[in-house]
């Protein structure tokens, strides 16, 4: 399992070592979740070789930003080369596990009060506090690559269908945090609706009859039970109809052609 820990904090790590003796040298380098290096390689001092073990210690300078991290270590035995000596990965997230415009359109205990006014959130609702918070991370990721407009912006609003359909819109992967809490109250609330929404069918996962509507299916038939699918190949949007509904009239689709 994956550990995790606050920005800023420091990590210790140890790395044993299966034969039992002191490593005449060690050293171990810092990546990222895509590989790069965030610290280049370094010794171990004398008193993290010990024998049998290797102790590191992660500075919480390296630890700034949220994402993966991936130690590995190198060590050799006396008289020896070196060697690779093993990896530890651990975890580093915002100090309020979900922040505002980090990882989330707002913290935990905030979407937690909001869902217990809502329903069918049966998976949400069921889940551990661990999965709640990497489903509601997932569905902020995949919300924020919409274009959203405020409500009441009908410059931008096609009447007939309650749907904007031109101008700009608000590119919520841009938003500072200060910016998201200057939204419309009522785009704001409806964001962290969908993104509880999104999250419990992340949690649900993909049914079949999903997958199955939305291959344009019409009618399904397991032994004695039969599923009836409206007419037509639906389109396939990047978030759940559930989190869809709760955006209904904030969302274009139109694509937009740059000059």
């Amino acid at each position: 399992m994956t550990s995790t820990v606050q920005i800023g904090s420091d990590v210790a790590v140890e790395f044993p070592l299966a034969s039992g003796e002191t490593p005449a040298a060690a050293s171990w380098r810092l990546e990222d979740e895509t590989g790069a290096t965030v610290s280049a390689e370094a010794d171990v001092p004398p008193e993290g070789r010990l024998p049998g073990l290797v102790r590191v210690t992660v500075p919480g300078t390296l630890n700034a930003t949220p994402g993966l991290r991936l130690v590995r270590l190198r060590y050799a035995e006396p008289g020896g080369v070196m060697g690779e000596g093993g990896e530890f990965f651990y975890r580093v997230t915002a100090a309020q596990e979900l922040a505002p415009a980090v990882n989330s359109f707002a913290a935990y205990n905030r979407l937690l009060g909001l869902a217990a006014a809502m329903v069918e959130l049966d998976a949400f609702l069921a889940a551990s506090r661990a999965d709640r918070v990497v489903a509601l991370e997932t569905a902020y990721r995949r919300l924020v690559t919409l274009r959203v407009y405020e409500p009441g912006n009908e410059r931008h609003q096609n009447r007939l269908h309650d749907v904007p359909w031109a101008g700009a819109g608000i590119e919520l992967e841009t938003l500072s945090a200060d910016e998201l809490a200057a939204l419309d109250p009522r785009l704001g609330a409806a964001l962290q609706r969908a993104q509880i929404a999104e999250a419990d069918a992340i949690l649900r996962g993909d049914g079949a009859a999903e997958s199955s509507r939305l291959a344009g299916v019409e009618e399904a038939t397991i032994g004695e039970t039969t599923q009836k699918f409206r007419r037509g190949k639906p389109l396939r949007l990047s978030i759940s109809a559930a989190a869809m509904r709760e955006l209904r009239g904030l969302v274009s689709f139109t694509p937009r052609i740059a000059r």
